[in-house]
């Protein structure tokens, strides 16, 4: 229990030190490395393309943040295990990680844009086996190594490590949203926030990204890619990122950079999608004459107006008993838009029994609510319109819960912060 405590009392710190003014450490990890090049592309690898950006990105924090410190997996083209660069960033207690990679597709495919992952809330279990008795967190003293393992995994640990790691969920998806933010302003194809298990992310600790900069296997993105142009676009957008993120944490008002943005290649057509006209045309014709005759109709429905029109003229005492057998058909109403209900609440605690709103835990807490997940009971205080009030009743709270973090809910189901908000632009 004691080692449980020293934990949570660790992670709580992990989450909040940039609130409290503490030294924030970042932790820059160049995907692959040495004998492993990762994707290539006609002359680039994406090892050395992680490595420059990594590298670039590192540099404007450290020039530019004095109170960051940034830890990187590594600085030089060396091979690295994914187990490896996870206990580098947890040895670190760092408070935040990226892991910089680079896409592909297969020969003859071309692809386009950048993406970030980060966890999802299905890798909760998987991340507790990291900090219990079933993983570990390896301790860099000189020339030694320590294995600290933490305490057995019982369901009260279990509980308090959702809880705290579910809030290192909630800013790791919104670090990836900043990233995504930031590419699209530089140009760049937007493929989105995705959830994703990498086992990179799954062994951290700490809110923890994946962004993949580019498809190296296209030829004008490996250009692009390459090019110290691009190297220095992408690391100001991952720059510009980290500094809306810290913003979001403590309310200040940090200054981003110009992007001076490099020309962002746009997509072109796949090679194999590049066939003779004729080609075509031979193609289409036998698809169009095995389509259902439902899927004929509306070619049919176009032609009936000039057909009514002729036979008007021809004998126009016919249509009114056309239109007697016939009525016209009511046209349906605009589909209104679904008005989604969202609410932003603080998370506070979690049980594995349901406990009296009275209960000491609440610390005389008067707007305790309820909700169940699994096994789970989870208790929340206030309920806000906007996320940025949300967050403001949470830093009230932080000395009473510093692990409190804010949770959302659409319709009266839990959400996403990401799809709370894009409910609300419905």
């Amino acid at each position: 229990m004691r080692r449980t405590l020293l934990f949570i009392l660790l992670f709580c710190t992990t989450l909040t030190a940039a609130a409290k003014g503490k030294q924030f450490i970042l932790c820059i990890d160049a995907g692959h490395g040495g004998h492993d090049a990762g994707a290539v592309g006609i002359t680039a690898k994406e090892k050395d393309i992680n490595l420059s950006v990594a590298l670039a990105f590192g540099k404007l924090v450290e020039q530019k943040c004095r109170d960051v410190k940034v830890i990187y997996t590594r600085k030089t083209d060396i091979f690295i295990s994914l187990q490896g660069r996870a206990d580098i960033a947890n040895a670190a207690h760092a408070n935040l990680f990226i892991s910089i990679h680079t896409n592909s597709v297969p020969d003859g495919h071309w692809a386009y844009g950048s993406e970030t992952y980060a966890l999802g809330k299905n890798s909760l279990g998987t991340n507790y086996n990291v900090v219990t008795g079933q993983g570990r967190v390896t301790a860099h003293q000189g020339a030694h190594q320590r294995q600290e393992a933490y305490a057995p995994a019982t369901a009260e640990n279990a509980i308090a490590f959702d809880l705290l790691h579910e809030a290192g969920l909630e800013q790791g998806a919104l670090f990836a949203q900043c990233i995504q933010q930031w590419y699209k302003k530089a140009g760049r194809v937007d493929k989105g926030v995705k959830e994703g298990v990498w086992l990179v992310l799954r062994r951290t600790v700490m809110p923890a990204v994946l962004t993949e900069l580019g498809f190296v296997s296209t030829p004008d993105e490996e250009a692009y890619l390459t090019s110290a142009g691009g190297v220095q676009t992408l690391a100001n957008c991952l720059y510009n990122a980290f500094i809306d993120y810290r913003n979001a944490l403590d309310h200040q008002k940090r200054k981003t950079l110009p992007l001076n943005a490099a020309p962002s290649p746009r997509p072109r057509q796949n090679p194999q999608a590049q066939q003779p006209s004729t080609t075509t045309q031979t193609t289409t014709q036998p698809q169009q004459q095995q389509q259902p005759p439902q899927q004929q109709q509306p070619p049919q429905q176009r032609q009936q107006p000039a057909t009514n029109q002729n036979s008007q003229q021809n004998t126009p005492q016919q249509q009114p008993a056309q239109q007697s057998q016939q009525p016209p058909r009511q046209q349906p109403a605009p589909a209104q838009p679904t008005q989604h209900k969202v609410c932003f609440k603080v998370q506070i605690l979690s049980s594995s029994k349901e406990l009296k709103t009275n209960d000491p835990q609440f610390k005389g807490l008067k707007d305790v609510a309820l909700y169940k997940e699994g096994n789970t009971f989870k208790y929340t205080v206030g309920q806000f319109t906007t996320l940025a009030d949300a967050r403001k009743y949470k830093d009230q709270l932080a000395e009473k819960y510093p692990g409190a973090f804010v949770v959302a809910f659409v319709d009266g189901k839990r959400a996403t912060i990401q799809e709370a908000q894009q409910a609300q632009k419905k």
